[in-house]
């Protein structure tokens, strides 16, 4: 039979609580992580894309942190997007940042126009394919979250065509004097964003030496969606506005031969 007093008892306890801390420190140590996040892994990280300024050919681990150059400027990733059956149909005019971080991308794609949404790390959400289009060259996002483009359409039929068109926004207080589009035949705007309070358009109350019934101007009061074509010799403006509007003008002339 063995005996213990309690002071060898109090001893060989200690002695194994010892032992077990240091057993769990060794552990520990054995089980760290490298810069890859494998336990006990021996990776080095860094740039792997031998095409980046910043390669590294010890690298065994690719850590995000490429820099391509591109015309002499980084840019932070590069991608080949293909949406028709031949790449060569494809093609982009115009990439714009949006609200959510991710960009908005207007082109073509087999002679349609093309829009097209990425997330911030240029992965595609969505694209779509426009038709009545045979390309799109300016994308913009709108207050309410969608997308607004412009571009252009071949038709060998078509009666007119539209020879200019640009965007305005109109702040509190501002104006557009009196004006005309001539010697356009017609004149167009389409209103994509307005608030009730903004200032109308005003038209001359002379129209082509006739006047008429009531010899008062006649006056446009801008609503969400609404196109307004007039014809372009007929002069107006728009007095200083107690709200906000977008809208896209443009002006439209008959076709050769037409």
């Amino acid at each position: 039979m063995i005996f213990m007093t309690n002071t060898k008892i109090r001893i060989l306890f200690l002695f194994w609580l010892a032992c077990f801390f240091c057993t769990c420190e060794i552990e520990e140590e054995a089980l760290a992580e490298d810069c890859a996040g494998v336990e006990g892994g021996e990776n080095i990280c860094g740039c792997m894309d031998n095409t980046a300024s910043n390669y590294d050919s010890l690298a065994t681990f690719d850590d995000g942190s490429c820099e391509v150059l591109v015309n002499g400027v980084p840019v932070k990733w590069l991608k080949t997007y293909t949406i028709s059956d031949n790449s060569e149909n494809d093609e982009s005019w115009c990439v714009s940042k949006v609200s959510d971080g991710g960009f908005i991308i207007a082109g073509a794609s087999s002679y349609s126009g093309l829009l097209m949404k990425t997330n911030s790390e240029g992965e595609k959400e969505w694209h779509k394919i426009y038709e009545n289009a045979t390309s799109l060259y300016k994308v913009r996002e709108t207050l309410d979250g969608g997308f607004i483009a412009t571009g252009y359409y071949e038709c060998d039929n078509i009666e007119y065509n539209v020879i200019n068109m640009w965007a305005m926004m109109y702040e509190d207080t501002e104006w557009t004097k009196r004006h005309s589009h001539f010697p356009s035949d017609f004149a167009c705007c389409y209103y994509v964003d307005v608030e009730p309070s903004c200032a109308p358009v005003i038209f001359e109350s002379v129209v082509k030496d006739k006047v008429h019934d009531n010899n008062q101007p006649l006056t446009l009061q801008p609503q969400n969606g609404m196109l307004a074509i007039w014809p372009a010799i007929l002069h107006h403006e728009v007095p200083p506005t107690k709200g906000k509007r977008m809208c896209i003008s443009m002006n439209i002339e008959k076709a050769e031969g037409k």
